[in-house]
C-alpha cells in the first residue's frame, strides 16, 4: 500500500475527490463525478450495447439461506481479504486527510458538497434518461439541453459565480 501516491475509497468518494484536488492542486470542480440520474425500480434504463431501455426490476429479498450463508464462517473467510484491503484504504485515506490538515480538509470539503449539490439541481434531473417512461429509446436531440454536461456545468457555474480561473471559493448570486 505504500508504494501508492493516493487511494480513495468509494464509499468515501466526496472526501477522496477532494483529498485528490487538494494534492494535485486542482479546482474542487475538476473533481465532480459524471451525474448520474438515480434509478428505481419501475422505471427504465438505457442499454447502450444493444441501444434498447429495459425495466429495472425489484430486487428479490434475501432468503433464509442467503442471510445465514453472509454470516457464516465461511463467507468471512472469503471475504477476509477484500475486509483488510477496505481497512487499509480507509486507513490510508485518513492519513491522507490528516497530513492536509483536518481544518482545511473540512472547510474544502464542506465547498465540495455544496458545488455538487448546487450543480446538481442545476444540471440533474429525470430529462436525462436515454429511456421515455414506457421504455421507448429517446433520441440525443430529443432530451433536455441541460443533459449537455459540458453546455450544463457551465451555466451552473456561471450561475454559482464560482471564483475566477476555476478557484474553489463559491459565491452567492
Amino acid at each position: 500500500m505504500s508504494d501508492y501516491d493516493f487511494i480513495g475509497v468509494t464509499s468515501r468518494m466526496d472526501e477522496s475527490l477532494v483529498a485528490l484536488a487538494l494534492i494535485l492542486q486542482l479546482p474542487l470542480v475538476d473533481t465532480l463525478p459524471p451525474l448520474v440520474t438515480v434509478r428505481s425500480r419501475g422505471t427504465f434504463d438505457y442499454d447502450r450495447s444493444n441501444n434498447k431501455c429495459f425495466l429495472i426490476q425489484k430486487a428479490s429479498s434475501p432468503t433464509m439461506e442467503m442471510r445465514e450463508y453472509l454470516k457464516s464462517p465461511e463467507w468471512k473467510a472469503q471475504i477476509s481479504g477484500d475486509a483488510l484491503l477496505y481497512s487499509a484504504a480507509n486507513a490510508s485515506l485518513d492519513r491522507t486527510i490528516e497530513m492536509i490538515g483536518r481544518k482545511e480538509f473540512s472547510d474544502q470539503l464542506g465547498k465540495y458538497v455544496e458545488l455538487k449539490e448546487a450543480v446538481f439541481k442545476v444540471c440533474g434531473g429525470a430529462e436525462c434518461t436515454r429511456c421515455s417512461v414506457t421504455g421507448e429509446v429517446l433520441e440525443v436531440s430529443n432530451r433536455s439541453p441541460r443533459c449537455d454536461m459540458s453546455n450544463c456545468l457551465k451555466v451552473a457555474l456561471k450561475t454559482l459565480e464560482v471564483g475566477k480561473n476555476g478557484s474553489n471559493e463559491i459565491r452567492d448570486t
